[in-house]
Parts: structure tokens; sequence; C-alpha cells
């Protein structure tokens, strides 16, 4: 798949992050800088490459403090949201292909909206963050916990359903091969988004059952959402 080498901006910027040496900074940088020169809509680059690779350009942008690979991440992004993302905030397979959905995409655009909201502030990425889980990432997993691909609805039609790749019982298969992998990744990342502390400051992000721990009290969160606006939280004090 086209730019698949740059997936490994993400994995070289935890290396980085763990064991910083020159030698790897200097190979990220060139990395980087080859990647912006990127025509991704000509050459149909893969969107699950190029989020993967934006994953780990916003890590080191976080790491070096480097202005304009902020500015980069956020021109991408909004690139494949015009370019590559379908009506319910899945993805298509290569920018300006809309031929099938691919969760490992979907989660690594929900990873990226998350970290620009935290790098930010923008709430812009917060609610698109909230979009792609609820009508991305939750539809793409299926009745035994995998997760798999879709048609990309709103481009041949308004009507969502899976890719037909095969079945088991009746019911469409999950990408074991792939996206399930994934889909525990995003799920652990959807876990850790629920709840941040800023500046003192706790933030409840998402309504979905929880308990946080802090370190004088347990708060506990219960909701029905999105079927029911319901939502209802209690706090306890640790002895």
């Amino acid at each position: 798949d086209v730019g698949c080498a740059y997936m490994s901006l993400d994995g070289l910027s935890l290396a980085y992050q763990m064991m910083p040496s020159p030698a790897l900074r200097e190979l990220l940088e060139e990395m980087i800088e080859q990647f912006q020169t990127i025509d991704f809509i000509q050459l149909s680059m893969q969107t699950h490459a190029t989020l993967s690779a934006l994953r780990g350009l916003l890590r080191f942008y976080s790491i070096v403090g480097e202005k304009s690979y902020l500015d980069f991440a956020k021109r991408l992004f909004d690139l494949y949201q015009q370019h590559g993302m379908t009506a319910n905030y899945a993805n298509y397979n290569w920018f300006d292909r809309p031929e099938w959905t691919e969760p490992c995409a979907i989660i690594d655009s929900y990873m990226v909206a998350m970290e620009l909201f935290r790098l930010t502030d923008e709430i812009s990425y917060f609610e698109l963050a909230q979009n792609i889980y609820f009508n991305g990432i939750c539809e793409a997993q299926r009745s035994n916990g995998g997760f798999g691909c879709d048609i990309c609805v709103g481009v041949d039609s308004s009507m969502l359903r899976t890719l037909d790749y095969g079945t088991e019982n009746g019911v469409a298969t999950d990408a074991y091969w792939c996206c399930t992998m994934r889909g525990g990744e995003g799920l652990a990342e959807v876990s850790r988004s629920i709840a941040m502390r800023k500046d003192n400051v706790l933030y409840f992000c998402f309504y979905t059952p929880s308990r946080i721990q802090t370190d004088n009290q347990e708060i506990v969160l219960s909701t029905r959402y999105p079927y029911e606006g319901h939502v209802e939280l209690k706090v306890f004090a640790k002895e």
C-alpha cells in the first residue's frame, strides 16, 4: 500500500521518547521532512499509513516542540477530513479512492483528533473524536467483538452496510488479520480518554459507564448515552 514506509514514524517516535539519541532524532527529522513533501491525493496515499505517520509526528512534536510540525499535522488532518473521510466519520482506504473502510485508520483518526485536542485545546477536534468513536469505531465492531470493513457510505450509497468479504454463520466476519488487533488498541485509547486532568481540573470527556480513581476520591459515571441523555455521577471519598 502506498506510503506504508512512513507508518514507522509512530514506532520510531515512541522509541525516541523512551530512549532519545542524536542519530534517532536525525532520522525522524529527515523522515518528517520527506513526509511533508508528499502529494497525498495525487499518489492516493493509504489513509492508515498517513494517519499512523501523523500520530508519530505529533508525538515527536510533543517532545521537541517544533511548531511547524504541529501546523503541518493540522493541515494534513484537514486534508484527510476533506478527501479521506466517509459520511459516518470512517475512512476511505486511500485518499480520494472510496472503495472500503478500514478500522485501523478509523482508530488512527480518533487518536489523532484526541491528540490534537490535547495539544491545542481546540474543541472542534474533541467533537470530531466523539463523532469518530460513536459513528465510526462503534459501527465497525462486529458482534464477536472483532472489527471489520464497511462500504464508504455517502459516496455511492446512503445506506451503511458491511463489506461483503465473507460471512460466518450468516454474520459478516471481522478482519482478524489486522483490524481486530488494532481495535483493541483503539478501545484502550477510548478508555484512556474518558477523563483527563489538566491544571488540577478533572474533565469528563466521554459519557460512558466508568470508574475513575483520583488520589482521594472514586468517581462512578453511569449512563446509557447515546440511547438516553441521562448521566449520573457518584463521588466517594477514600478513607
